[in-house]
Order: structure tokens, then C-alpha cells, then sequence
């Protein structure tokens, strides 16, 4: 379920945001979809702590998921700022990026997590 309710939340809005970037700017778009992503983390952190009910929880991770749904639009920014001979190499950065992020990202948080907040 935990899962699920952020991949629902990604697909009901990852072709959203484009159209959304489309009227009022990719940079505009992005920021939002970075403020949300961070207060999505940060309630659902809260969630866990303040030991919220589990439904509360899955409606959070759900709108966290819709602010991660910007892939997209920032592929589209990619292809607006950069010259065409070099939006290829920075589309393979972006998604090496993302790759190290599912990499590094959970073993920094698991390494975090025993650090500040040993069992």
C-alpha cells in the first residue's frame, strides 16, 4: 500500500505537469514540484513520529507521489536550455542521477537512521 499510494499519486499527475509548464513556465513548475516533494517527505516523517493513523499516512505519501510525477517536464526543460547536440548527454546525466539517487539515497538515510536514531 505504501508503494502503491505514491505510485497513484505520481500517475494521476505526471501528465499534468507539462500542460501545467506549458502556461505558466518549466522553472515555475519545477520549483513547485520541489517544495512539495520536500514538505511531502517531511509530513510523511511527521506521519511516522507523531504516530498519525495509517490512512493519514498513505493520503501524504500519496501527495507526495504527485509532485514526484515532474520527469517529464524536466526532460522538456532539458531540451529547452541546452543546444541539440548536447541535449542527449545530458539526458544520460540526468538519468545517471537518477540511478545514484536510487543508489546512494536509501543507504544515506539507512547510515542517518542508525547514526542519529540507534535501536
Amino acid at each position: 500500500l505504501v508503494a502503491s499510494s505514491f505510485a497513484l499519486g505520481r500517475f494521476c499527475t505526471t501528465s499534468l505537469w507539462p500542460i501545467l509548464s506549458d502556461f505558466i513556465g518549466r522553472r515555475k513548475v519545477l520549483f513547485m514540484a520541489l517544495l512539495g516533494g520536500a514538505a511531502g517527505s517531511a509530513l510523511q516523517g511527521i506521519a511516522i513520529a507523531c504516530h498519525w493513523p495509517f490512512s493519514v499516512f498513505l493520503a501524504v505519501r500519496g501527495v507526495a507521489g504527485m509532485f514526484s510525477g515532474i520527469v517529464p517536464t524536466v526532460k522538456a526543460y532539458i531540451v529547452d536550455t541546452f543546444e541539440a547536440e548536447e541535449v542527449p548527454k545530458v539526458l544520460a546525466y540526468r538519468e545517471a542521477a537518477g540511478t545514484m539517487a536510487f543508489i546512494l539515497g536509501p543507504a544515506l538515510g539507512g547510515f542517518l537512521a542508525a547514526r542519529f536514531f540507534p535501536a
